[in-house]
């Protein structure tokens, strides 16, 4: 039912993961997948790491009953794909606890409710991009995808996460932001 884009995008994924020596982030997982969509992303990363569990979540009860519909139907034909979990949640309050992924990824998630005119997302990007933060283990990826111009760069930066690249192409940009291994803060004053 996805036409096989699911491992088609999971391949870039796990080769852009390659090239960074971050291959150990899609073995380790847990791996959360932010606006499923139709479970894509999903299905294909459970083709490549059937051990590894796998979430995604949406934000509209009938987006993930769209998603469950494709993914039951691979399920019946692809055995490896068991082990993995859709579920609704609130954007504002991912139902995880702190530091449980390994990588988050979404992909044109801000653009595609700008399309259907929800403000969902848009009206507490901050609050969003907090609960990210949260549920991510430090050293983890959150692999951003959206069209031109992705949106909210420096939202993520003053949310403290680190900006490691940004790959612009004719579809539009995949952004890897990190959450750094360790915040040192340091309340000593030079003199």
């Amino acid at each position: 039912m996805t036409f096989g884009m699911d491992r088609v995008w999971a391949d870039l994924v796990k080769n852009r993961l390659e090239i960074r020596g971050m291959q150990h982030l899609l073995h380790e997982g847990p791996v959360l997948d932010i606006g499923c969509g139709a479970s894509g992303f999903v299905l294909g990363t459970k083709s490549l790491y059937p051990e590894t569990l796998v979430v995604g979540i949406y934000f509209s009860e009938d987006s993930i009953k769209g998603a469950k519909k494709i993914s039951e139907f691979n399920r019946i034909y692809h055995e490896k794909y068991k082990g993995f979990e859709l579920m609704l949640s609130s954007p504002y309050s991912l139902p995880f606890k702190n530091e449980t992924f390994s990588l988050l990824h979404s992909l044109l998630l801000f653009y595609e409710y700008n399309i259907d005119r929800s403000p969902l997302l848009c009206n507490n990007v901050e609050k969003f991009i907090e609960e990210c933060y949260r549920v991510l283990k430090p050293g983890g990826l959150y692999i951003f995808a959206e069209g031109n111009n992705p949106p909210y760069e420096q939202t993520f930066l003053d949310k403290g996460f680190d900006y490691l690249e940004k790959d612009d192409n004719k579809f539009g940009s995949a952004i890897l932001f990190q959450k750094p291994n360790k915040i040192i803060r340091s309340s000593a004053v030079l003199l």
